[in-house]
């Protein structure tokens, strides 16, 4: 997995989730999205399909006071076979597609 990332308010502190992608090695060829929860080590993936790779994703929070896991992911999904950039919202909770 690469480009790891967290809630940047918490950087330096102690946190729960953590989000990273990977080019390949997930359920499906292709590339990933993963949500590791660092308390009960549990790991959940959005998988994009063969060829989709999606890049480095950043956590927003839906308020500056919201808990650590109450916003969207945002990033690009690249697709090879029409040379097209998606970029992606995702619940952060639910790894669900927003927008």
């Amino acid at each position: 997995q690469e480009f790891p990332r967290d809630d940047e308010r918490l950087v330096g502190r102690r946190h729960r989730y953590g989000y990273a992608m990977s080019a390949d090695g997930g359920a499906d060829p292709g590339g990933s999205l993963f949500k590791h929860d660092f308390h009960t080590g549990a790991r959940d993936e959005r998988a994009y399909g063969a060829g989709r790779q999606p890049g480095e994703f950043v956590f927003v929070p839906r308020h500056d006071d919201a808990p650590e896991d109450d916003g969207v992911l945002l990033g690009f999904v690249f697709d090879p076979a029409t040379q097209r950039s998606d970029l992606t919202l995702l619940d952060a909770e639910t790894l669900e597609t927003v927008a």
